[in-house]
């Protein structure tokens, strides 16, 4: 498929919003199919280490030994 200018290319013949949205929808999907599994394993990761860390022992509260 060949087009006589950049415009036709974009234009294809009165068709050019249709096909490029749809290019545009199907690369935001594919984006976010990458990077939400990322975000929620560094969201795990965090969960994890808050935790597993030791609890704060507030200093007023404690008993005297």
């Amino acid at each position: 498929m060949r087009f006589d200018s950049f415009d036709a290319l974009v234009y294809m013949d009165g068709h050019g919003i249709y096909v490029w949205t749809t290019y545009l929808v199907a690369l935001i999907i594919f984006l976010m199919l990458a990077i939400y599994p990322m975000l929620q394993k560094r969201s795990l990761l965090k969960k994890i280490k808050r935790q597993n860390r030791p609890a704060k022992v507030n200093s007023r509260f404690r008993e005297p030994t």
